[in-house]
């Protein structure tokens, strides 16, 4: 990507994702990886992501996820790396929520959208890294379910929606790294099964 206006040389474009017409990708130059769009209709790139951080270190955006028109992503802002959110009708870019607040990061990954609700893996306050979901009509996330109690994390991973429901992976202590489902509609989630009896996953 030759940003010639900038003076930038970008490389190494990841995470190419549609949203109305257009494609939403990272790019980086000199270890500084920016969002990134493409206009398909008139050939533009634009630069997005270049007021997230004030100290002009890499805002590193990653898991770029559509979900009702708008481009929902992690990114290493002022306060960690957070959940952050681009609107294309207002062409703005901002932090939706500190789910950790104060110093560190939530970190949210592996994103997966259910029924217009985003999930992710994030750390937690005092749980750990377990299951969050954030609610864009409210703008709040909040704790699906501690699965691995207290501070350790389960660590979800492989979200994926199938028929309406979340399936993941997640470690707890006695079972090791199973299979497990999130309903929405009851609000439960439960492991599967324990496929390796035990510890071992």
């Amino acid at each position: 990507i030759d940003e010639s206006e900038n003076e930038f040389q970008y490389t190494s474009p990841k995470e190419l994702t549609k949203l109305n017409d257009k494609v939403y990708f990272t790019a980086e130059s000199e270890n500084v990886r920016h969002l990134f769009v493409h206009n398909s209709e008139t050939g533009d790139m634009e630069v997005l992501s270049s007021d997230i951080r004030v100290d002009n270190k890499s805002p590193n955006p990653s898991y770029l996820t559509e979900l009702d028109e708008k481009l929902y992503f992690n990114a290493n802002g002022d306060k960690g790396k957070e959940l952050y959110i681009y609107d294309p009708e207002a062409e703005n870019i901002e932090m939706m929520v500190d789910i950790k607040q104060g110093k560190g990061s939530s970190n949210p990954s592996n994103f997966a959208k259910v029924n217009g609700i985003l999930y992710f893996s994030a750390t937690y306050g005092k749980f750990g890294r377990e299951l969050v979901k954030y609610n864009p009509e409210t703008e709040e996330a909040e704790l699906v379910q501690d699965i691995r109690i207290g501070k350790p994390s389960s660590s979800p991973k492989q979200l994926t929606e199938v028929g309406g429901k979340l399936y993941f992976t997640a470690y707890e202590k006695a079972k090791g790294r199973e299979l497990y489902v999130h309903d929405p509609q009851t609000g439960i989630t439960e492991m599967i099964s324990d496929i390796k009896t035990g510890k071992n996953s």
